[in-house]
């Protein structure tokens, strides 16, 4: 249940760099 957790919380992280990067 924690490794779900674990995942989402990775693609959220990248897909904030990846908005901050495309600014």
């Amino acid at each position: 249940m924690r490794l779900i957790l674990n995942e989402i919380t990775s693609i959220v992280i990248l897909e904030t760099y990846k908005k901050l990067f495309c600014r």
